[in-house]
């Protein structure tokens, strides 16, 4: 076997090792669980109704994130997450959007007013790949109305891509 090809296959089976127990070391600690569920509520506030800050939202390469969302507002509501930019160094944010889950808008079905309708779903998944010592923020716009798809009334929290 040539000397280059033993160096090559060394390489990649050192960087697999270091994948391997990076990913492990994660899980095992916690910090990168397969799926997420993020609760969200939608609620009356100043004469509209707006979603709560879902807190830190965030997960690697092909996790599931599922938004679970329940309506406390009288009618019948709409929820949509969608535009992921890059939070930079800076703390600007990158001016296009960016690819980051798998369906971009997200858009859920109707939402009916709790407590006579259970919790809509909205799975995602993550679709971003780095190799990054770092994790990568982006903001995000969850946005709810009355109609299918809305782009308005937007709440807009931190979206997390972990590395590998």
């Amino acid at each position: 076997m040539k000397r280059s090809t033993v160096v090559a296959v060394g390489i990649v089976a050192v960087l697999g090792g270091l994948f391997v127990l990076r990913r492990t070391t994660n899980i095992l600690g916690g910090r990168a669980p397969h799926e997420a569920t993020v609760r969200l509520n939608i609620d009356p506030t100043d004469g509209m109704c707006k979603a709560t800050d879902p807190g830190p939202v965030g997960g690697a390469w092909l996790h599931k994130i599922t938004f679970t969302l329940q309506n406390n507002c009288p009618g019948r509501q709409y929820a949509a997450f969608l535009d992921y930019h890059e939070r930079l160094e800076d703390g600007s944010l990158l001016q296009t959007p960016d690819n980051v889950v798998d369906q971009d808008p997200a858009d859920s079905r109707a939402i009916d007013p709790a407590p006579q309708q259970p919790p809509v779903t909205v799975p995602v998944r993550v679709t971003k790949f780095y190799v990054r010592f770092r994790i990568t923020t982006f903001k995000y716009r969850i946005c709810v109305g009355p109609a299918p798809s809305p782009r308005t009334n937007c709440l807009d929290p931190d979206f997390d891509v972990w590395p590998f």
